[in-house]
């Protein structure tokens, strides 16, 4: 035990150096690009193995994190690579959420990343439109595959002359499109945007008339052979027309006076025309509203003819004469309700809210009485109320409650030691004893 104690130090740091350990190399194992098999708990998972033959695979490096993309978005990187039969073939492993997404018709692009070759596999995954869905393990043929073509590769097909030429010819566009030439070309070439864009619905619209195109052309040729044919009588009417035209050439300074004037009585037209569009337009919105009403006022006035026939009696032979005789009353009535009017400025005011008080107070709802059926009860009630006096006056019964809580409240508060003032004024109530009705209701022990 003592030997224990004076080695504990160093077995903590025994077990702080082997935790450090152990936390570093699971960082690195999981920083890494370890594929784990499906058994392994948690780590594991299973992944969609495609292969392809390619006829290069320069530059395919696998386990060095090289992806595959499908539209620029990694689903899976470079597995390995074999060969089969001497064809190089390229395993991918994607991504099991994407599995069910390629098809048959599918198509890989190896091309480089990077200036180092550092490759990426472009993957079309295809359509359900002429091809059916892959499993996993499943090879894509070499009609499917395209290598990455270097530039080298390129130059390395043409003869010196033609290499010398191409190299003349980049240098002088170099210097062509330096010093702002880019720009000053992508203007020119935006220039032609709305031309080709023209050219394109012209080109649509032209298309989508076609069969129209060919009827007037076949119209035209009918109408050139009649004319070829009618030759005769169109002379004789350009004979005919001779005299027309020259009446129409004596008249050439009337023509003339006619054609001066006439600017001016276009302008005048033009105005008219437009003070009317807009007097149209005022009159549109106007009217529109009121085509409803127009369409309703005559069956209204119709309905409103009997009652036009029995009253035009009594306006002509009362209200009338009535308005006649009371003219010089009212004329001299009129300073003073002026002199009122400044007097009593709000009284109209007040009118109006009188007259709406007494319209609530009278107004009866569907399913209901008016505030006029409750006011007789509402009187009445308070006759029964006031039933009681005695030497001083009327007395108002009332009953009012309290709850055992509210009465222990104020048997506290009724003690004089916290405050006599509101003691005094809790006793001159006279409430009912808290022990003596709110002990009753107690359980007994």
């Amino acid at each position: 035990m003592r030997d224990i104690r004076r080695e504990a130090r160093a077995l903590v740091l025994l077990a702080l150096v082997i935790v450090f350990g152990l936390a570093v190399g699971i960082y690195l194992v999981v920083h890494q690009r370890i594929v784990w098999p499906t058994w392994v708990p948690f780590a594991g998972k299973q992944e969609f193995v495609l292969k392809a033959q390619v006829s290069a695979v320069a530059g395919v490096l696998p386990g060095q994190g090289q992806a595959v993309t499908i539209a620029g978005v990694d689903v899976g990187e470079i597995d390995g690579v074999t060969l089969t039969n001497g064809v190089p073939v390229v395993s991918m492993e994607i991504n099991e959420q994407y599995a069910s997404r390629i098809y048959s018709n599918a198509t890989v692009l190896l091309r480089p990343k990077t200036g180092l070759n550092d490759m990426v596999a472009e993957l079309d995954p295809g359509s359900s439109n002429g091809g059916t869905r892959l499993h996993s393990g499943a090879t894509l043929g070499s009609s499917q595959t395209l290598p990455t073509v270097s530039l080298d590769e390129v130059l390395s097909q043409l003869d010196s002359d033609t290499r010398d030429e191409l190299t003349m010819l980049v240098s002088n566009a170099g210097e062509a499109l330096a010093n702002g030439g880019g720009t000053n070309l992508g203007n020119v070439f935006r220039r032609f945007d709305p031309l080709s864009r023209d050219v394109l619905k012209a080109s649509h619209l032209v298309a989508l008339r076609s069969v129209e195109l060919k009827r007037l052309m076949g119209n035209l040729s009918e109408l050139a052979t009649e004319l070829g044919d009618r030759d005769s009588q169109l002379t004789e009417f350009v004979k005919g027309n001779e005299g027309v035209f020259r009446a129409i050439s004596d008249q050439d300074q009337a023509l003339k006076q006619t054609i001066q004037l006439l600017p001016g009585a276009l302008g005048a037209t033009n105005t008219a025309l437009t003070q009317a569009t807009t007097l149209g337009k005022t009159l549109t919105s106007t009217l529109g509203p009121l085509d409803t009403s127009a369409r309703g006022l005559g069956p209204t006035l119709a309905d409103l003819r009997p009652f036009f026939n029995e009253t035009t009696p009594v306006i002509r032979d009362q209200l009338r004469p009535f308005s006649v005789k009371a003219q010089p009353t009212a004329k001299e009535l009129v300073p003073a309700a002026h002199q009122l009017a400044q007097a009593t400025p709000h009284l109209g005011t007040l009118a109006t809210e009188l007259n709406n008080i007494v319209n609530e107070l009278a107004y009866k709802p569907k399913n209901g009485q008016s505030y006029l059926f409750y006011l007789p009860w509402a009187n009445h009630d308070t006759n029964s109320v006031l039933s009681t006096q005695d030497g001083v006056g009327p007395i108002r019964r009332s009953l009012i409650l309290f709850s055992c809580g509210s009465l222990e409240i104020l048997q506290d508060l009724a003690n004089p030691k916290h405050n006599p003032t509101l003691a005094t004024v809790i006793q001159l109530l006279t409430t009912p004893n808290y022990n003596a009705i709110c002990n009753l209701d107690l359980p007994k022990k």
